[in-house]
């Protein structure tokens, strides 16, 4: 049996097995899906949601690549829309994991998402009670301290202004090595995976290579 796959904002087909969309199309396109399925006081986006998580770990002083990750980790959602979690099937918690790392590998973000996961559970955790108490009327969901002001700053901004953010934050790094190859940066990914020796492959972060050849 055939993939089923959707058609994204860009025109480009997409699955569970596929890659992403171009970057700025999947940032757009998180930006019209309504997060908690639209039952939120105000209009409040996947996208909205995301920058939320990536500014609490932003606040936190983490590195880029994890606040990266924390824009990143409901991109899988451009398949399926924002399933509430109780009608989520369970096996879909792998595919999104899946689909949503290797997004940010051919993006070249450069994410340990070993290192990353955790920390992003961590802040949606917290973002989700920030947000359902304050867009949703759910009393019981107290906010953690100082959770609130990062929402508000987030809902106040204009849409066009959330892509923006978004897409600063997922400006891809350049890669660090000189013309000899050589490189010490210590979030190399082709150091991490033991490239090129294991598979050969190419660093994800080398955008003048194409233009090289």
């Amino acid at each position: 049996m055939s993939e089923q796959l959707v058609r994204a904002m860009d025109g480009s087909l997409i699955g569970w097995h596929t890659g992403p969309p171009a970057q700025r199309y999947l940032i757009r396109q998180l930006a019209r899906l309504p997060r908690f399925a639209g039952a939120t006081v105000e209009p409040f986006s996947v996208l909205r949601h995301s920058l939320h998580v990536a500014r609490i770990l932003e606040a936190q002083e983490l590195p880029p690549g994890i606040v990266a990750a924390g824009l990143m980790h409901d991109a899988a959602e451009v398949l399926t829309g924002d399933v509430p979690s109780p009608f989520k099937p369970p096996e879909w918690r792998e595919l999104e994991r899946v689909w949503v790392e290797r997004a940010s590998l051919e993006y070249g973000l450069g994410i340990d998402w070993a290192e990353a996961w955790a920390m992003v559970h961590l802040a949606d955790g917290i973002a989700l009670h920030s947000e359902g108490h304050k867009l949703m009327r759910c009393g019981d969901w107290k906010p953690a301290p100082g959770v609130l002001p990062l929402l508000a700053g987030v809902l106040s901004m204009s849409g066009y202004r959330v892509e923006v953010e978004a897409e600063r934050i997922l400006s891809r790094p350049r890669c660090h090595a000189g013309r000899d190859g050589d490189c010490i940066w210590e979030h190399c990914p082709q150091l991490r995976d033991k490239e090129p020796e294991s598979t050969h492959r190419h660093c994800p972060l080398d955008r003048e290579h194409n233009d090289e050849v």
